[in-house]
């Protein structure tokens, strides 16, 4: 039989070999926001292909929707033209494959599946040992709150791989872990990132055909330079937020206890549900704080609204509420 070496015909870059390094180092939690086109799901692929073999358990790769999973990975071909599954799990390795549950095992006793964040309920109870979030910045933030004790009891790992979306949960977590010691942060826009014979990723001319073919300018930066306030395609607020936000007119106000709190609501149930918090004082419209819900029902929301450090003295709602 031929020996099969894992990872398989795989040549880290220099950027997933840095990630690599740090993992084996200790660096066990990792966030990596690295431009598209960059490899994230290649690199976190042969990464739990690797741990697979060394550390016998159940392995997940979540992407934020359960359709986006077998769309990108479980069908997905890279651009070497070779499907990712049949790179990183050589068919040789396993003992069963099935594609209904998107689940592959090993003949080592090992279990690698691919699921969906946004039902991380119905993942809790399983003894995972290894989790990847896949686009994390798209993802549920709540699905690593449950996730979180189970890799910290089986001594596992969790690796987030995205590009920003705005300074939302994944921006922020990126800055707060960045401090730690115990966890490796990287961040690589186009002009950081090379193959392994030193050619560069993607070119300067490459983003210049971009834009000749349509993409905007705002997709671009986002995408490709790795820029969090970067708008949102489609965002009505964005370009103006980012302008708002280099001419220094965006900082801290303080709650005052003496003025009224209004709270703006945009209704969701699948998507989300936001508001913001608000001020009035003379001219002024301060804008104290926000919140965000997600598949939850309007008397936990309101239960969250009142445990607020403020008291909500008007709602305003959509014209469909």
């Amino acid at each position: 039989m031929a020996t099969i070496r894992i990872p398989n015909n795989w040549e880290p870059r220099p950027y997933q070999l840095e990630a690599l390094k740090a993992f084996d180092e200790g660096k066990r939690r990792q966030s990596l926001i690295w431009h598209r086109r960059a490899g994230k799901d290649s690199f976190s692929l042969n990464l739990t292909a690797r741990e697979m073999q060394l550390n016998v358990g159940t392995y997940w790769h979540l992407f934020p929707l359960q359709t986006q999973a077998r769309k990108a990975i479980w069908s997905g071909i890279g651009a070497d033209g070779r499907k990712f599954l049949e790179q990183a799990f050589p068919k040789e390795l396993r003992a069963a494959t099935r594609s209904q549950e998107m689940q592959i095992e090993l003949k080592n006793g090992s279990l690698w599946q691919m699921a969906g964040s946004d039902q991380y309920d119905s993942l809790v109870g399983s003894n995972v040992k290894g989790v990847v979030f896949s686009e994390w910045a798209l993802a549920d933030p709540r699905a690593w709150d449950y996730i979180r004790p189970i890799i910290r009891e089986n001594d596992g790992w969790a690796v987030f791989i995205t590009t920003y979306r705005g300074r939302n949960h994944a921006y922020r977590m990126h800055k707060k872990v960045g401090k730690l010691d115990t966890w490796h942060t990287a961040t690589y826009d186009i002009t950081q990132t090379t193959k392994a014979n030193g050619e560069p990723v993607l070119t300067e001319a490459d983003m210049q055909a971009e834009r000749d073919e349509g993409m905007s300018e705002e997709m671009i930066q986002q995408e490709y330079y790795c820029d969090p306030m970067a708008a949102f395609e489609g965002s009505y607020f964005g370009l103006a937020m980012r302008k708002m936000v280099k001419e220094g007119r965006i900082g801290r106000v303080g709650y005052e206890t003496d003025l009224p709190v209004v709270a703006a609501f945009d209704l969701g149930m699948d998507d989300e549900m936001s508001a913001i918090f608000l001020q009035e004082h003379r001219s002024e419209v301060r804008i104290i704080g926000s919140r965000s819900w997600r598949r939850t029902s309007i008397p936990d929301v309101c239960h969250d609204l009142n445990n607020l450090p403020y008291h909500i003295n008007h709602l305003y709602l959509p014209h469909d509420a």
